[in-house]
């Protein structure tokens, strides 16, 4: 059976969600995302559901849940900096770093290479993957958030594990805000490398641009909103660098 569209009462999901997760509201639940189980829609609800409605779909379906299936319908052979030669058959390549990937004499492969991993595939083997990703369970290097998007770039821990550090770049759109926030076991350097936007930090704002450089320490309340693209560098020092040390509070931009 193939699934499609899914719909459901709020209620019902939430319901699900604290079987792993004991939060009372969506932004609890947002906030400790990353501690649910890395299990897919159909094997942890669909496939346990109990009284199911289904209205056919008449239309092209594709079930792209492999690599392989996608491959059909990129329309190119290369995405990103890839160079393939002449001896390459049947192959694709998916690369989102920042550095080239040359691929000689390959065969009926696939290629992702993301800020999150490599994986390198025989097309016929694609479905074999699911058991050994879930054996990973290093923190996202990459992601995209309603603000925009941000990428690790470096991580460093000192020789007696007392220190840790964590370098991400980060875009934030224009128009658009990083949430009034504070951490508890970490302190933050931020360097705006482009772009311009306005900082708030413990109720204070001020305009920061292209060569400011601003420090947070921990327990501060800080957020940022982009008045054009804004891009900059976060570097994290502290005892403990993971994305649920946060809290939220509302902040009014309109003052």
């Amino acid at each position: 059976m193939e699934w499609g569209v899914f719909a459901f009462q709020l209620g019902y999901l939430t319901d699900i969600v604290k079987r792993h997760l004991q939060a009372d509201t969506f932004q609890e639940v947002r906030n400790h995302y990353g501690e649910l189980p890395k299990i897919s829609f159909d094997y942890e609800v669909a496939e346990k559901v109990q009284s199911v409605a289904v209205i056919p779909f008449n239309g092209v379906w594709k079930d792209l849940g492999t690599w392989d299936a996608l491959t059909e319908v990129l329309g190119n052979e290369t995405i990103g900096h890839v160079l393939l030669d002449e001896s390459c058959h049947d192959t694709n390549v998916i690369n989102d770093l920042d550095i080239p990937c040359v691929c000689v004499g390959t065969d009926n492969l696939v290629i992702a290479a993301s800020p999150d991993g490599i994986l390198i595939a025989d097309k016929d083997g694609c479905e074999r993957i699911k058991p050994l990703v879930s054996r990973i369970t290093d923190r996202p290097m990459y992601e995209e958030r309603r603000w925009g998007t941000y990428k690790v770039i470096d991580r460093h821990e000192t020789a007696d594990q007392q220190v840790r550090s964590l370098t991400k770049h980060l875009c934030v759109k224009a128009g658009k805000s990083i949430s009034y926030q504070r951490h508890f076991h970490r302190d933050e350097v931020w360097t705006f490398v482009e772009g311009t936007g306005i900082l708030v930090i413990d109720g204070k704002m001020k305009e920061v641009q292209q060569g400011d450089v601003v420090y947070i320490r921990k327990g501060q309340k800080h957020a940022v909103k982009a008045l054009t693209d804004l891009h900059f560098v976060e570097v994290q020092m502290g005892d403990r660098l993971v994305e649920e040390d946060i809290e939220l509070f509302e902040w009014n931009w309109q003052g």
